[in-house]
C-alpha cells in the first residue's frame, strides 16, 4: 500500500474513533444523573458538601411522641429519635470552651459526644443508698461495704463478702439506673472485677455466667426486666469479690446509638450525585476524662469522666434506583488531635438516586466508640466534612 493510502486509513481511523468517543461521552451525559451545573467542582476533592452544617447540638428531648421530627434533614440529630421515643437523652453533643478544650488549629468549635452512663454512681465514689443493695436474698445474706483498694479497682470499689457459697448479692435496678427503665427495654452491662473469675448473675428468674477478659467483664447478652427487677450475681462468687467501673447502655437500640447528618441532594453545596464520598472529623480524647482502665491517671481520678477508645465514621445510602451504597469504620481515640477519614470503597460508592427526591438520601454519622460491643463514655470532635 502506498504512503498516500496508509495516511488515508490512518485519517479514516481517526475521525472514526473521534466520532465514536463523541457519542459516548453524549452517551455517558444523557444516562448519567448529573446536575444541569455539572461543572469542576465535582471533580476537586477539597470541596466540603456539608460546610454549610456545622455541628450543632439536637433539639432538647420532649415527650414520648417527641415535639421534634425524627427525619429532619439538614440538621445534626440522634438516629434513635423516634424509634426510642424522645423522653431521655440517651446520648450528648455538648460544645466546649474554647479556651479549656482548643479545636485542632485553635479556631474550630470543639464538640462533646458522649453515650450516657445508665447506672448511677458506677465508680462508687459517692457512696449507695440502703434501697440500692439487697444485702439479703433468700436464705444468705452478705456485707458490702465501699473498700478503697488498687488495681484494678480504682479508689472506692464494691467490696461483696458472702457468709455461705450460695450467697447471692441484688442491685435494686429501677433505683440504680437513671433512664425510665421498663422490662421492655434491654442493657448491655460492663464492671471490673477481681479476682477476674467466671461470673455468674440472675436477672428475674434468668441464671447465666459471663467470663471476663482480663479484669473487665463485658456481659454481651442484652439484659432486659430491668423496670421492676434485681440484678443478682452469685452463688459461685469468689469471696470477697471486688466490683469497680460499672457502665449500663441501652442494648435494644445500640444500632440506633449514634449521631446523624440526613442529606437531601440539593441541600448541598454542590448538589449531591452519585459517585465515591469521603467523610472526615478530627477526634481527641476530653481532658480530664480516662478510659476506665486507665488504671494510673482512674486510680488518682477515680471519679473522672469516662472517654471512649475509639471512634466510628460512616456514610449510607437510604434511596437509591440501584443497590445502597454505604460503609463504616472504626479508628481509635487518643489525647491529640486526629483527623480520620472513611472513604466508600471500590464497590460500595454512592448510587443512582433521584436527584430532585424531597426525601434524604444519605445519612453521613459518627458512632462514640464502637456499636459492635457499646460503651458509656465520651469523645471531642470537631470540623465534620464530606467530599
Amino acid at each position: 500500500m502506498s504512503g498516500r493510502g496508509i495516511l488515508g486509513s490512518m485519517k479514516l481511523r481517526s475521525r472514526t474513533i473521534a466520532v465514536a468517543g463523541t457519542v459516548a461521552v453524549l452517551l455517558f451525559f444523557s444516562t448519567c444523573d448529573l446536575p444541569p451545573s455539572f461543572g469542576d467542582e465535582y471533580f476537586d476533592s477539597s470541596i466540603n458538601y456539608i460546610r454549610y452544617f456545622p455541628l450543632a447540638a439536637p433539639s432538647p428531648t420532649a415527650d414520648s411522641l417527641g415535639n421534634t421530627d425524627p427525619d429532619t434533614s439538614g440538621a445534626w440529630d440522634w438516629a434513635w429519635r423516634g424509634i426510642m421515643g424522645n423522653n431521655f437523652d440517651y446520648m450528648k453533643l455538648e460544645l466546649q470552651d474554647s479556651l479549656e478544650e482548643p479545636g485542632p488549629t485553635g479556631t474550630e468549635e470543639v464538640w462533646r459526644l458522649e453515650l450516657v452512663n445508665l447506672f448511677r454512681n458506677g465508680t462508687f465514689e459517692t457512696g449507695l443508698t440502703a434501697g440500692d443493695i439487697s444485702l439479703s436474698l433468700g436464705l444468705s445474706t452478705a456485707t458490702i461495704e465501699l473498700f478503697p483498694l488498687g488495681n484494678p479497682i480504682h479508689g472506692n470499689g464494691l467490696l461483696i463478702e458472702s457468709i455461705d457459697s450460695n450467697g447471692l448479692v441484688g442491685f435494686s435496678m429501677p433505683d440504680l439506673l437513671i433512664d425510665p427503665a421498663d422490662d421492655n427495654y434491654s442493657y448491655f452491662m460492663r464492671l471490673v472485677l477481681s479476682p477476674a473469675k467466671p461470673f455468674d448473675y440472675t436477672v428475674g428468674s434468668v441464671k447465666s455466667t459471663a467470663t471476663p477478659a482480663g479484669n473487665s467483664l463485658f456481659i454481651t447478652d442484652s439484659l432486659s426486666g430491668f423496670g421492676t427487677g434485681n440484678f443478682s450475681f452469685g452463688p459461685q462468687i469468689i469471696n470477697p469479690t471486688y466490683i469497680d467501673e460499672f457502665r449500663v447502655v441501652r442494648g435494644d437500640k445500640k444500632d440506633s446509638m449514634y449521631l446523624r447528618l440526613l442529606l437531601l441532594p440539593q441541600e448541598t453545596s454542590p448538589s449531591l450525585v452519585p459517585g465515591y464520598y469521603e467523610f472526615s472529623v478530627w477526634v481527641k480524647r476530653p481532658l480530664n476524662s480516662h478510659f476506665f482502665d486507665d488504671h494510673t491517671n482512674r486510680n488518682s481520678s477515680p471519679d473522672a469522666p469516662y472517654a471512649l477508645p475509639s471512634v466510628t465514621l460512616g456514610i449510607r445510602q437510604l434511596i437509591s434506583y440501584d443497590a445502597l451504597g454505604g460503609g463504616a469504620e472504626v479508628f481509635p481515640v487518643s489525647s491529640s488531635w486526629t483527623k480520620w477519614s472513611y472513604r466508600l470503597p471500590t464497590g460500595s460508592n454512592i448510587q443512582r438516586f433521584d436527584e430532585a427526591s424531597e426525601e434524604a438520601v444519605i445519612e453521613v454519622y459518627i458512632i462514640p466508640g464502637d456499636n459492635t460491643a457499646p460503651d458509656a463514655g465520651a469523645i471531642l470532635i470537631a470540623e465534620p466534612s464530606l467530599n
